[in-house]
């Protein structure tokens, strides 16, 4: 965990399939998410293009449906782990 510059008492955790440096978990967000609940109350998601990162992220799929599955199923881990802070109105 880092805190994020001029960020006040925010802090930042961040995952990767291929983490950068040691500031980054290790995790595969589309098996979920590798903190706790309640650990934040905003997400972002920078989740790769289809053929971005290809050698990098090789494991989202050959197809762009493999691809649309993980990225899916990226987005739905993440809303049920942060879904009691959502209101829908």
């Amino acid at each position: 965990m880092t805190e994020a510059d001029h960020s006040g008492p925010r802090f930042a955790l961040m995952s990767d399939i291929a983490p950068t440096n040691d500031a980054i978990k290790k995790a595969d967000v589309r098996e979920g998410l590798p903190w706790g609940d309640q650990v934040a109350t905003l997400a972002i998601l920078d989740l790769p293009y289809w053929r971005m990162s290809e050698k990098k992220y090789a494991s989202l799929g050959e197809t762009i449906e493999e691809w649309l599955e993980g990225i899916q199923l990226a987005i739905a881990n993440t809303i049920t782990r942060f879904s009691s802070f959502f209101r829908l109105t």
